[in-house]
């Protein structure tokens, strides 16, 4: 139950960051037409509805075993 409600948090987080980035983008594009607007709020829409994260096979390599040789080394450390 207790990771549950982490990841919810963690969800709900990364959603604010993207209203918080849509928000900047509509003072930023202003002068564009109203759909981009609409486009932007829509993309937020969708992600407060369909929550879902994307998790990557190499990050969670990092994590687990740690780099394990030179070129991973620098992958790793941009993560």
């Amino acid at each position: 139950m207790k990771e549950l409600f982490l990841k919810i948090i963690n969800m709900s987080i990364s959603a604010s960051w993207l209203v918080l980035v849509v928000l900047i983008l509509g003072i930023v594009l202003k002068k564009e037409p109203k759909w981009v607007n609409v486009l932007l709020w829509g993309i937020v829409a969708v992600r407060l509805l369909c929550p879902f994260s994307i998790e990557s096979s190499l990050i969670k390599r990092c994590i687990d075993k740690g780099p394990s040789d030179v070129r991973n080394r620098a992958i790793c450390a941009m993560h």
